[in-house]
């Protein structure tokens, strides 16, 4: 569930009955499919391209730890969102 917080941050909430957030992850992902249709984005090639992007990055994560010793299973969620944000600047 979405919740607008003081200073108009985005939160989510999760309830605490999974059927709940199930029902709720629907809704999002209901939503953003049919916005990606009134934007004229096809919402199949658009979750393709990102789940690749997502991959070729993470490729990218686990040949640096590698290089550098390390395994992305070994390393906390910090070490791992800071090899994330190096292959993001790479790619650009």
């Amino acid at each position: 569930m979405l919740a607008v917080e003081p200073g108009g941050e985005l939160a989510v909430v999760v309830p605490a009955d999974r059927e709940a957030v199930v029902d709720e992850m629907g809704d999002i992902l209901f939503a953003a499919v049919q916005l990606a249709r009134k934007l004229d984005i096809d919402p199949d090639a658009a979750l393709t391209g990102t789940n690749r992007k997502f991959a070729r990055r993470f490729r990218q994560m686990e040949a640096r730890a590698a290089e550098e010793g390390r395994r992305v299973d070994d390393m906390d969620i910090d070490e791992m969102f800071r090899y994330w944000e190096d292959a993001k600047r790479d790619e650009n």
